[in-house]
């Protein structure tokens, strides 16, 4: 596949199908999860994140829904941590959680030993439904030196 720069106009007009005021359902879109309120994870502690992103991300399930707005298949996600203090390298798991039921698995190496780590899997197949919601569940390792100030983002493609 080519590389082909496209100005965010064109971007947009591949998701957003202005003359019949619609989104494109050949191209499929993009959610963003975000928690940008600093966390100071807990050893062993699992962690939600989705919408209501400037209240950061919190230990209970459910209280940070992000709902699909089409239906379709959740094809991939990347997944970014920003770690204002770094902690050692023990890994942990990071999963979409649909519906507070089920979790696939976006990554089970996550660390977060340096200032920044990505993440991603672009092997996922979600069926998703209008109405259904999704939460980024993060499951905190045991650390011997603990990260602070951690913030992190998801952006999901969804294949309309």
């Amino acid at each position: 596949m080519a590389d082909t720069t496209y100005t965010p106009q064109e971007i947009l007009n591949r998701v957003y199908d202005p003359t019949n005021n619609r989104l494109n359902t050949n191209a499929g879109y993009v959610l963003t999860a975000e928690s940008t309120g600093s966390l100071n994870p807990v050893d062993a502690t699992t962690y939600y994140f989705g919408s209501l992103f400037s209240l950061g991300a919190n230990g209970t399930a459910a209280t940070r829904r992000l709902y699909i707005p089409v239906s379709g298949t959740i094809k991939a996600c990347t997944l970014y941590f920003n770690n204002g203090v770094v902690g050692s390298n023990e890994t942990s798991t990071a999963s979409i959680r649909l519906n507070n039921t089920t979790d696939s698995t976006i990554s089970a190496a996550v660390t977060n030993d340096s200032a920044t780590t990505f993440f991603s899997n672009s092997a996922l197949s979600i069926a998703v439904v209008a109405g259904d919601y999704i939460e980024i569940k993060w499951v905190a390792p045991t650390w011997v030196t603990n990260p602070t100030s951690v913030r992190i983002a998801a952006n999901l493609y969804i294949q309309a």
